[in-house]
C-alpha cells in the first residue's frame, strides 16, 4: 500500500511538471507564434507561386477572388504559357528557388511583413547574349544567377485568427509580368526560314497577272506547323511600278498572328492615278517583303493589265452564244470571271504529279456573280508538252465544251491521246483554255514527274 502510494505521489509530480512545461511553453511562444504562422504561410505560398497554381494561391490570401483576378492571367492553364515565349518564361519560373530572409510584425501585431531572396536565372542577361536556340537559352540560365528580394505583406484575420496575404499583386508585378513578357526574340525563327508557298490573291489566272484590278495583293503562308498557334510575323513590305524599279509604297512595320503575311496596296496608296477612277495602270508591280532586321524575305513581280470597257454586261446573262469577238489583246472577258484555278491531285507546292498518274485535270473556280447567276462558259482547250524545254506539236484540243456552276473541271485521261500508255509520260504540260473566238482565257501549267 505505501509503495502505491509512492508511485502514485511520482506519477502526479511527473504530470504537474508536463503541464507547467507545456504552460510555460505556450505562454512564453505565444509572441512566436504569429510569426511562425506567418512565414509558413508565405513558404507554401512562394512554393505555388513557381508552379503557377493560382486557385490554391488565392486560398492563402485576404480576398480570394480578387486574389484569382490578379493572378489567374499567369495560371497553369493559361495558352500563353504553350507558346515558344511562354515555355522559355516557365523555364524561368522552374528554376527558381526562394529562402525566406526576415520578418517583421507591427506594434499592434496586425499586420506582418516577410522578406522573401528568390534566387532566378538572369534570364535578361541570358536573352542580351543572343543566344541561338531555347536549348542554348535552357543552358545559360542554369548558370547565369541573380538575388531578388521580395516583401510580403500578411494580415491578421481577428475573426478567426489567421493571418493571409493582403496584395499577392505584388507577385504578378515583380515575378510572373516581368519574366512572361521578356523578349524572347530567339524564339523567332526568321520568316524566310518557315515560308511554305506565295500567292497573289484574287490574280485573274493564278500566273500572278490581274485584269483591271482595285487592290494587289501579296500572301505568304507559312508552313502547316506555324500556321496556326503562338508564331508571330514581323515583316514590312515596299511595292515598285514601272517594272519594279520607282518605289511607290513603303508599309510601316507589321506585327500579325493571323497566320499569314498579308501585302496588301490600292492605287490611293501608292499615289498614282487610276484609271476609271477605280484600278490600277497597267504596269509591272514589285513586292519586296522584308523582316524586321531588314532581310529580304520575298521578292515577287505581278502584272497588271487595264482593259477599257472590259467586263460586260451579257456576261451575267443565261447564255452568251455568238457575243464573243477575237479581242486584240488576245485575253476573253471570260477572265475577268475566274477567282483562281489549280491543278488536281498534285503537290501544291510544284503542282506535281507523279509518274503513275494517267490523268490531269484543272479546276476553275469563278466569281460568286458568275458562279451562282446561271452563267454558261463556253470553251475549248488545248495541252501541250514540253521535254526538256522543246515545244513538241499540240498535245490535245479539246471539242467545244459548255459548262457552269460553283467550278468546272478540265480533265486529260492518257488514254484520250494515246490507248498503248498507261501513264502520261514525264514532261511539262500546259493546258490552255480558249473561248468560243479564240481568246486566251487562262492557261496553267504542270509538271509530270
Amino acid at each position: 500500500m505505501d509503495k502505491l502510494f509512492r508511485v502514485s505521489k511520482v506519477k502526479q509530480l511527473c504530470f504537474v511538471l508536463m503541464a507547467s512545461f507545456i504552460l510555460a511553453v505556450s505562454g512564453c511562444s505565444q509572441s512566436l507564434s504569429d510569426e511562425a504562422i506567418c512565414t509558413q504561410n508565405v513558404n507554401e505560398f512562394m512554393t505555388l507561386c513557381f508552379n503557377r497554381s493560382i486557385d490554391e494561391m488565392s486560398t492563402y490570401c485576404v480576398d480570394e477572388r480578387e486574389a484569382l483576378a490578379v493572378l489567374s492571367a499567369y495560371g497553369s492553364g493559361v495558352e500563353i504559357f504553350d507558346t515558344r515565349s511562354g515555355l522559355c518564361a516557365n523555364s524561368v519560373l522552374q528554376h527558381m528557388s526562394f529562402q525566406l530572409s526576415s520578418i517583421m510584425m507591427s506594434d499592434n501585431r496586425k499586420q506582418c511583413s516577410v522578406v522573401v531572396s528568390i534566387t532566378m536565372p538572369d534570364y535578361e542577361a541570358v536573352i542580351e547574349s543572343l543566344p541561338k536556340d531555347y536549348e542554348d537559352f535552357i543552358e545559360q540560365i542554369s548558370t547565369q544567377i541573380n538575388v531578388k528580394k521580395v516583401s510580403i505583406s500578411l494580415k491578421l484575420i481577428e475573426t478567426d485568427g489567421r493571418w493571409l496575404i493582403d496584395d499577392p499583386s505584388v507577385i504578378a508585378k515583380t515575378i510572373y509580368a516581368p519574366v512572361l513578357n521578356a523578349d524572347y526574340l530567339f524564339t523567332q525563327l526568321p520568316c524566310r526560314e518557315i515560308l511554305d508557298s506565295t500567292s497573289f490573291f484574287l490574280s485573274s489566272n493564278g500566273n500572278n497577272s490581274y485584269i483591271n484590278t482595285t487592290l494587289l495583293e501579296l500572301d505568304l503562308f507559312p508552313k502547316d506547323e506555324y500556321l496556326l498557334g503562338d508564331y508571330s510575323w514581323e515583316y514590312r513590305y515596299e511595292v515598285y511600278n514601272q517594272g519594279g524599279t520607282n518605289l511607290v509604297y513603303s508599309s510601316s512595320d507589321i506585327e500579325s498572328d493571323s497566320g499569314i503575311l498579308r501585302c496588301v496596296v490600292h492605287p490611293e496608296n501608292c499615289n498614282l492615278v487610276p484609271e476609271a477612277g477605280i484600278y490600277f495602270p497597267s504596269d509591272v508591280y514589285r513586292f519586296v517583303v522584308y523582316d524586321f532586321d531588314g532581310v529580304v524575305v520575298k521578292d515577287l513581280s505581278c502584272s497588271v493589265v487595264y482593259l477599257q470597257n472590259y467586263g460586260l454586261s451579257v456576261f451575267y446573262s443565261a447564255d452568251i452564244s455568238g457575243s464573243i469577238t477575237q479581242q486584240e489583246n488576245g485575253i476573253s472577258p471570260y477572265s475577268n470571271y475566274i477567282l483562281y484555278s489549280c491543278w488536281v491531285g498534285v503537290d501544291t507546292d510544284e503542282d506535281t504529279y507523279e509518274n503513275d498518274t494517267s490523268v490531269i485535270s484543272m479546276d476553275i473556280y469563278p466569281v460568286d456573280s458568275a458562279a451562282y447567276s446561271g452563267f454558261v462558259w463556253k470553251f475549248f482547250f488545248v495541252v501541250h508538252r514540253y521535254d526538256s524545254g522543246v515545244d513538241s506539236e499540240m498535245f490535245y484540243t479539246s471539242p467545244m465544251l459548255s459548262d457552269s456552276g460553283q467550278y468546272l473541271r478540265l480533265s486529260l485521261s492518257v488514254d484520250m491521246v494515246n490507248q498503248e500508255l498507261d501513264y502520261f509520260e514525264a514532261g511539262t504540260y500546259v493546258m490552255t483554255i480558249y473561248d468560243m473566238a479564240g481568246n486566251v482565257i487562262i492557261s496553267s501549267t504542270c509538271e509530270v514527274s
